[in-house]
């Protein structure tokens, strides 16, 4: 038997060694700094593909099959919504519901309050990737793998029209009044008339798959692979500017003309200010250390070329077989300045997210780049505004909440000095006065198959199917 001292001894040793592994545990725990702007990060585990601010929540759905309920107040998981069978690409809100667009060919309706599914609309034979909804009719459009738009009486589930016309998948839609626009990997966007499922016009030019878009008034405002945002004049179908700026391809876009939340309308149907529950001393809920906090930019990268050979080679029989993934490497259009050309984009701000990491604000009174926010570590692919806070997702696997009062500020004395919000080195590049095809920079490294291109030129640089 063992003496009393002798046990002692033991204990005191096995008191040490606890203590020694809890500092080292403390030691390693992630300390995960908020980047400039940013005043909370939620971390999913999973990449983000899209985001929806509700009522103080946040709903964001991926690439574990799950639409995830945030409280933004704990920055804590509140349920996680199953019913989809592989990726859920979109989300859409109507009432208190959302409908979801995912990879396993479906469309979903879940009520938001008990997270129960309610209704399935079945017909795709290809992967749903997106969504628009129109609330005076009743009815619910999806755009697919297949190439088809199909319009869905939201009551019924029954598949009252399908639109035909794009070559690949259908990737974005945007629904103003009884025209339909629709963004495809086809590189063009469609215009229908929503009572008669017919295409009056094609926008064709862009280098690349058109991943997303936006409409205000007879401007559409387009991202690609091209990494720029495209301006097409509505009334003629013509490519009118181009906001150079990020340096990888356009994933999401939003346009908002009340950034600072004043406007009568907005009060009226928003939510609580978020504001209110989110400062910068009690923002963070930091997962537990064995947790993984967010993916790295190399496993990022892997997740997303794997998630996109994986849509890409669900393709519908008759579609060509491989399609060509552009290369991000090349120059990008000319177009003269909008004080040279003399008119406005439009009215309020453009936000853009892009897989360059980065969000950029943009002023449409001038065109010109004011604001950009850093710090996910792989694509923006969700973007929403309220309230004065960007809600951001990014296949980094967080949803991140950025403070507009800076960029507000630094607006205000913009206005009031006359001088840029912020300053922003730009290469210069040669002016062309040319009507009918505007001027391409280029440099050796950018373009090695030619000297110069034009709107109308071949796709330059085309590397394998991944």
């Amino acid at each position: 038997m063992s003496s009393p001292s002798t046990t002692t001894k033991k204990k005191s040793t096995t008191t040490k060694k606890k203590s020694k592994s809890k500092e080292k545990a403390k030691a390693v725990e992630p300390v995960v700094e908020l980047p400039e702007y940013c005043i909370q990060i939620l971390f999913t585990k999973t990449p983000v593909q899209d985001v929806l601010y509700v009522n103080g929540s946040i709903y964001s759905c991926g690439w574990d099959n799950f639409i995830r309920h945030y409280d933004l107040k704990t920055s804590k998981l509140v349920k996680r919504i199953s019913g989809h069978t592989n990726y859920v690409h979109a989300l859409t809100l109507f009432n208190t519901s959302i409908y979801t667009a995912s990879l396993d060919k479906t469309v979903r309706h879940f009520d938001i309050r008990s997270g129960t599914q309610k209704q399935e609309f079945r017909g795709h034979t290809g992967v749903v990737l997106c969504l628009a909804l129109s609330e005076a009719t009743n009815t619910l459009y999806s755009g697919s793998g297949d190439c088809t738009i199909k319009a869905w009486d939201m009551r019924t589930t029954e598949n009252t029209k399908t639109f035909t016309g794009h070559q690949s998948h259908v990737s974005c839609l945007q629904l103003q009044g009884s025209k339909l626009y629709s963004g495809s990997w086809d590189c063009t966007i469609k215009v229908w008339d929503t009572t008669t499922a017919n295409c009056i016009m094609t926008l064709s030019g862009t280098r690349g798959w058109i991943l997303s878009l936006v409409v205000q008034g007879d401007k559409l405002f387009s991202g690609s692979q091209e990494n720029i945002v495209r301006v097409w004049d509505l009334s003629n179908g013509e490519c009118v500017y181009a906001l150079e700026g990020h340096t990888d391809a356009v994933q999401c876009i939003i346009l908002t003309t009340d950034i600072e939340g004043t406007g009568k309308k907005k009060k009226k149907k928003a939510p609580p200010k978020s504001s209110q529950t989110l400062s910068p001393s009690s923002n963070l809920s930091l997962p537990p250390p064995t947790a993984p906090t967010t993916l790295s930019p190399e496993k990022s990268m892997q997740s997303f070329r794997l998630a996109e050979k994986r849509v890409a080679e669900q393709l519908p029989s008759g579609s060509p077989s491989a399609l060509p993934i552009i290369s991000t490497s090349y120059s990008t259009p000319f177009v003269p300045g909008l004080r040279d050309i003399g008119f406005s984009l439009g009215k309020g701000e453009l936000l853009t997210g892009s897989k360059d990491c980065s969000i950029i604000i943009w002023d449409l009174n001038t065109g010109e780049r004011k604001w950009t926010f850093k710090g996910h570590a792989s694509a923006v692919h969700s973007l929403q505004v309220c309230e004065k806070l960007v809600y951001s997702g990014s296949i980094d696997g967080t949803v991140r909440v950025w403070d507009l009062k800076e960029y507000l500020l630094a607006k205000k004395k913009a206005l009031q000095q006359t001088i840029p919000v912020e300053p922003i080195e730009t290469p210069s590049l040669p002016m062309s006065r040319a009507t009918s095809s505007p001027a391409l920079p280029h440099s050796s490294s950018t373009l090695p198959h030619s000297s110069s291109s034009s709107f109308s030129s071949p796709i330059p640089t085309v590397v394998p199917p991944i």
